[in-house]
């Protein structure tokens, strides 16, 4: 597929209609020793530690919540560490092609997530990855009731059935389902990790959100669409980036095999997004008022929280780098983007992607009524590493 030489990239922030976006002042506090925590439990090459350093994915974390204390950043910023080295070692890393090892691998997230925190302790994972993802857990716990315990360990078995789907249908070919817009936005949900962070607001900023508010339809939509934001911004950005080098699981390339011009799938998108803000800001006028004042005020911190999130996301996406680099750099300041040489031939399978009417109204329906209800490249010592203390800085109140 021919792709022109450039496109008009949408002003992302604008779309979010002033959600706030700050970075946590926090963030030199925990840098060092989140790296160092994640390089603790999973060896890198000297290479791979250069790039994962580069991607400052506690920049990230501090983006996520701009308010919370030095400490809880930590933990968060290490969930936020661990995700990616998960994510990668599935991607591109020595489980890309082993389906019994991913299988595996998933199975021991079920048996740790399922056992209480105390019953935790004495549990020690085979793999390097869920070692970290056991001594942050653990730490999250101490400061959550076991209902937020409870939704966190959900949601990360949820991402972990996905993502484990994903590669089996990936590697065998087997229980591929055709993709539409729709149905890659409800895979999305699950195998993008959006929702962890989602859940991590309760434990960053001290919130308890009741059951019957949680599992309400308002929270449910917000929830969801603070998801689809996430990962459909996430698409806008990479998607230069991954047509390079002939990634198409991207709802651009959807766009694009539908017979739409380039920047009329970019157009698409951006429309997607601002329905998806506008069904947030809906759901949040549905929102039940509770008749207990600390709930009503946990819950519109939430409620803001979700949306500096997502704002924090896209500065993320802006400042990193990772998607705006050498000919585009300015590309937040003219708006214009040049396109990647391709240096491989994109393998866009149209017969494969095409789906009949009917299957596109279900999807349809689907969507749009849906109620939600380190081992990086080599395995390193097994030997847990002691949690290192998050360092005081100057208006930083650590005890």
């Amino acid at each position: 597929m021919h792709l022109p030489e450039s496109f008009v990239f949408p002003d992302c922030t604008a779309l979010l209609r002033g959600w706030r976006a700050a970075q946590n002042p926090h963030l030199e506090c925990v840098r060092a020793t989140s790296h160092a925590w994640i390089f603790s439990y999973c060896t890198f090459s000297k290479k791979d530690k250069a790039s994962f350093i580069k991607h400052d994915f506690p920049s990230l974390a501090a983006w996520f919540m701009p308010d919370c204390s030095a400490e809880r950043l930590r933990t968060l910023s290490d969930e936020t560490c661990q995700a990616f080295v998960w994510d990668d070692l599935l991607d591109d890393g020595i489980l890309t092609h082993d389906v019994d090892a991913a299988q595996a691998l998933h199975d021991q997230v079920v048996e740790l997530l399922s056992l209480r925190p105390e019953e935790m302790q004495d549990y020690e994972p085979k793999r390097d990855v869920l070692k970290a993802l056991k001594d942050y857990f653990l730490r999250f716990c101490v400061d959550t009731n076991e209902l937020t315990q409870r939704r966190y360990a959900a949601c990360v078995i949820e991402y972990s059935e996905a993502t484990t789907r994903l590669l089996k249908e990936r590697v065998t070919g087997e229980g591929a389902a055709v993709r539409t817009v729709e149905s890659h936005i409800l895979d999305r949900r699950l195998t993008g990790g959006p929702m962890p962070p989602i859940v991590f607001i309760e434990y960053c900023y001290g919130l308890h959100i009741p059951d019957h508010l949680w599992n309400h339809e308002s929270l449910i939509e917000i929830r969801n669409m603070a998801s689809d934001l996430i990962c459909g911004l996430n698409d806008l950005f990479s998607f230069n980036k991954e047509q390079a080098v002939g990634q198409t699981d991207n709802i651009v390339w959807l766009y694009l095999v539908q017979g739409l011009s380039l920047q009329g799938a970019i157009d698409a998108c951006t429309a997607l997004v601002t329905d998806q803000v506008d069904r947030f800001l809906a759901a949040e006028q549905r929102v039940p008022q509770s008749d207990d004042p600390r709930v009503a005020a946990d819950v519109s911190r939430w409620i803001a929280a979700c949306k500096e999130l997502v704002a924090g996301v896209v500065e993320w996406y802006y400042r990193s780098g990772r998607y705006f680099f050498d000919d585009n750099k300015d590309a937040r300041r003219t708006g214009l983007v040049k396109v990647l040489p391709r240096r491989v031939e994109a393998p866009v399978n149209v017969a494969a992607l095409a789906q009949s009417a009917e299957k596109e109204e279900k999807l349809e329906k689907e969507y749009y009524q849906d109620v939600y209800s380190c081992d990086s490249r080599s395995s390193s010592s097994s030997a847990r590493p002691e949690h290192a203390a998050v360092p005081v800085c100057s208006g930083c109140q650590i005890v």
